[in-house]
């Protein structure tokens, strides 16, 4: 068996288990520190598949990782904090900071995955507040898209410069953002979760009451209703919300100007952008990037 101790900013963490052979054999590209991504409040520090046959073990005893673990083929087996779950393909898997975990292949004997292993001092805040936190297996609507993103997040950290790690940790925020939105369709009235996939596919423009009731087939009273119930916002109100926590993922993990991210968030003009940021944060979008 081997085992090895990692000591991190969490304290001790454990991890061990068996191989077979070669197996479970990683095709991962990491960033090992050369490639600096010094402030980044979200880092990608690995991505790639992951091969495992019957016999391959790992253990983890205070988790000092958060990882995404999407199942492709065959299927893999996981205890987390004395739960037990069969991730089937197409189905994803989160290993929580702190946790306690145990891994093997499903009856079929053999699984290939995909991995995304993410870090940052922001990571359990965005966690929390997206209900990451709570649910330890997804299904997700969208698997094809998914594995879209771990594909790029991978080929990013391949090119093994300054710019990709960070495109590539953009692009895990991404996929943490499609999966919340998947653990929200399971708790919202159908109602209200096609207004909010009208809202994520129009973020980018400037949208009215209207537009949302045409799109859900609501009136504007039941929508006030259940926007009120759930986000105690109105719909065009919780749209700008939207729009503003988007800027400021944005600004904090990537490099975009500012008059880009205005523009891809349908503002026409910067300087409305500025105003509308400032009075829903407190602060301008430059300072609140200098400040993350």
């Amino acid at each position: 068996m081997i085992k090895v101790k990692v000591r991190s900013r969490e304290g001790v963490s454990e991890l061990g288990g068996y191989n077979v052979g070669k197996y479970p054999l990683h095709h991962f590209a990491y960033d090992k520190g050369v490639y600096s991504q010094e402030g980044l409040p979200l880092k990608l520090i690995a991505a790639g598949d992951d091969d495992w046959i019957k016999g391959c073990y790992r253990y983890r005893i205070k988790s000092n990782v958060f990882s995404l673990e999407f199942v492709r083929r065959g299927s893999m087996n996981f205890v987390q904090n004395g739960k037990s779950y069969n991730v089937k393909a197409d189905e994803l898997f989160m290993i929580q900071l702190g946790a306690n975990i145990e891994m093997s292949t499903g009856p079929e004997g053999y699984c290939m995955k995909k991995t995304m292993i993410i870090s940052g001092p922001l990571l359990q805040g965005i966690l929390n507040t997206a209900g990451l936190d709570k649910a330890d297996m997804i299904k997700p609507s969208r698997p094809e898209f998914l594995a879209g993103l771990f594909d790029a997040a991978h080929d990013k950290c391949k090119a093994r410069d300054t710019g990709s790690f960070q495109d590539a940790s953009a692009t895990a925020y991404r996929a943490l953002v499609e999966l919340s939105r998947d653990i929200s369709a399971e708790n919202y009235p159908d109602k209200l979760n096609k207004a909010l996939e009208f809202f994520e596919n129009s973020l980018g423009r400037n949208i009215s009451l209207s537009d949302i009731c045409g799109k859900t087939l609501s009136s504007p009273a039941t929508l006030n209703r259940l926007f009120k119930k759930f986000f105690d916002k109105s719909p065009l109100d919780y749209f700008i919300h939207k729009k503003i926590e988007t800027a400021k993922n944005l600004l904090s993990i990537s490099q975009l100007p500012i008059k880009e991210i205005s523009q891809q968030l349908g503002y026409s003009n910067q300087l409305y952008f500025s105003s509308e940021f400032k009075k829903r944060t407190g602060l301008s979008p430059k300072k609140y990037r200098n400040s993350n």
